[in-house]
């Protein structure tokens, strides 16, 4: 268990993430298995390949409060990923602090727990997507 925790950390990978795409994979592989026997796919079949996918959906504020677009990640795109001392600090924080328990304690996660650091090149890429989609919309 703990060396799965830690590579799940260094990837950057939360465990809904990694449960979504071994669900996603059992999908895949049920319907190989039903194409193979010539079978037809179940509607709902497609509808899980589509809801445990890796492409995760964010809200990217633009000018006025509340307003803005909802982009998704690429394909593959993980953007939870800080590299493996980023991944490493985001969740252990700096130093050997997490080591000790009543530091641990007392510190906690907070709100960070619900805002989990997005990854530079990927919150970088969504902002783009966004404000040239909204470009477009002002345009038309």
């Amino acid at each position: 268990m703990v060396y799965a925790t830690i590579r799940l950390i260094r990837a950057g990978q939360l465990t809904i993430d990694r449960e979504r795409a071994k669900a996603h994979g059992r999908t895949l592989h049920a319907i190989a298995l039903l194409r193979g026997r010539n079978q037809d796919i179940p509607e709902d079949l497609v509808a899980k390949l589509d809801r445990f996918a890796d492409i995760r959906y964010f809200f990217v504020p633009l000018g006025d409060a509340g307003k803005g677009k909802i982009v998704s990640t690429l394909p593959g795109e993980n953007p939870y990923d800080l590299g493996v001392t980023g991944n490493w600090q985001a969740v252990m924080g700096k130093g050997l602090g997490w080591m000790t328990p009543w530091k641990a304690i007392r510190s906690g996660m907070g709100d960070e727990i619900f805002n989990w650091p997005i990854s530079p090149s990927v919150k970088a890429r969504l902002i783009t997507e966004a404000e040239s989609r909204h470009g477009r919309q002002a345009e038309d």
